[in-house]
């Protein structure tokens, strides 16, 4: 906990509660589309 913000004052549920929101913030983020742009990409091997 004191490396989550423990230290400060915020408590196990409080949290808890940020923690959810952020994971659905990031699912919404790892399950957006990406076909609106193009994306070129350049690929390199060197020996």
């Amino acid at each position: 906990m004191e490396a989550l913000g423990g230290a400060s004052g915020i408590s196990k549920s409080e949290m808890s509660r940020i923690c959810q929101g952020l994971d659905e913030q990031i699912k919404a983020f790892l399950g957006r589309l990406l076909d609106h742009a193009r994306f070129p990409y350049l690929c390199l091997d060197a020996t």
